[in-house]
């Protein structure tokens, strides 16, 4: 019995010292939280990066976690919601439309790591496990993931070891959400009309869609269907497909939103890359359309004097400044500086010409904005200070 309890002891420290910690990083607050949502959000990447939680309970007193898939097929989506509904079954359900013109359920089994690993082994569990992926290797990998990480034991160091121990357990302060932090200037994208479908438009992502919405219905949740903001390579056939998922969901009685087709976002300055992310300024826009939409359309209760989400609020509040604080990269704080309640000053030197998108960044602060203009000889000097009125950080640039 001794020797049993050492096995199981070793085998669960090791499950935590060698794992993908992504996941549980991401998603373990909504699982170990006995809280209640009011909205859960599901999708790609491209809604992890385009719905902000904290910014829709600061701004209308939703509460909501972003449980959204980095490479999730809309098969591992659907899955995602059931494992979800097992643990906290919300109002509202939002899913977004991006590759909704995939004709498989798989997803990289190292991105999968990251969404299943973190939930804890139920019938659910295993159904999705053997949905997704057809693969009998890639099922054994995800119902025994020790037995992948056995070869990071070459990278083992003092925070995976305290991670074992459970001494090293950081959680994520967004709520699920996750801001990329840059900006990369696009060109203007061709806009595929919103009555534009594909001819077959039966794929099997469309099919899953129409799981996740039939689900919703019979558990007595809103599903709503987000077409959320993106361009890249392959833009014109995946907005054909995302019209398509729009229309599904209205001939199911599911509503639908296009935000792609409400003109929210700035070439310049809403891009994290050039494959369809949105950094935080961009985020902040689709996160407040749909707010809007969720606040007009449907009875929530505001949850604005919440003092739990108040107190969540600060630590995500915290979390930003220290990223402003360590960050030497122009792009990043400007992009930040976009959605939260930092206050900044620019002192410009008079012969210095600001770089034009720096400038329409500094702009979207409005009146958040002090521009103070200083002798010639430099270049401009940034000053960012907290809501207390702290000085957060100070970087010069000549850009």
């Amino acid at each position: 019995m001794v020797l049993l309890a050492l096995l199981a002891g070793g085998l669960a420290f090791f499950s935590r010292a060698l794992r993908v910690n992504d996941g549980y990083y991401k998603n373990r607050p909504f699982l170990e939280d006995d809280r209640e949502y009011d909205v859960l959000i599901f999708g790609t990447s491209h809604i992890i990066n385009g719905v902000l939680p904290m910014q829709l309970w600061k701004e209308y007193g939703i509460t909501s976690y972003n449980l959204g898939i980095h490479g999730g097929s809309m098969a591992a989506s659907y899955w995602m919601t059931r494992n979800a509904f097992d643990h906290h079954k919300p109002k509202i359900a939002v899913m977004d439309t991006f590759l909704a013109h995939a004709q498989y359920t798989e997803m990289e089994t190292a991105l999968a790591h990251a969404v299943l690993d973190p939930f804890p082994m139920t019938e659910t569990k295993a159904q999705a496990i053997l949905d997704i992926f057809p693969d009998s290797k890639d099922r054994m990998e995800m119902f025994f993931p020790l037995d992948v990480f056995h070869n990071r034991w070459k990278d083992l160091d003092t925070q995976m070891l305290r991670r074992g121990a459970g001494l090293e357990t950081p959680d994520t302060t967004q709520k699920g959400g996750e801001i990329r932090a840059s900006v990369c200037r696009n060109t203007d994208p061709i806009l595929v009309p919103a009555d534009d479908y594909p001819q077959d438009s039966n794929t099997i992502a469309l099919q899953y869609l129409e799981k996740f919405i039939r689900f919703c219905q019979e558990e007595d949740v809103i599903p709503v269907v987000a077409y959320i903001p993106f361009q890249d390579g392959n833009s014109e056939e995946y907005q054909r497909y995302s019209n398509a998922a729009l229309r599904l969901a209205r001939e199911l009685g599911a509503a639908a939103i296009n935000l792609q087709h409400m003109d929210l976002i700035d070439q310049d300055t809403d891009w994290y890359d050039n494959v369809g992310h949105l950094n935080p300024l961009g985020a902040k826009k689709v996160t407040r359309a749909l707010g809007d939409y969720l606040m007009e359309n449907y009875d929530l209760e505001d949850h604005s004097d919440d003092a739990g989400w108040a107190e969540d609020y600060e630590a995500y509040d915290a979390y930003l400044a220290e990223t402003l604080a360590a960050s030497e990269d122009l792009w990043e704080i400007l992009s930040i500086l976009g959605i939260e309640d930092f206050r900044a000053r620019v002192e410009i030197s008079e012969d210095f010409r600001m770089n034009d998108q720096a400038q329409k960044l500094l702009d979207a602060m409005g009146d958040r904005l002090e521009t103070l203009r200083v002798p010639a000889g430099g270049g401009w000097t940034l000053i960012v200070y907290g809501k207390d009125g702290a000085e957060v950080t100070r970087r010069q640039w000549w850009i």
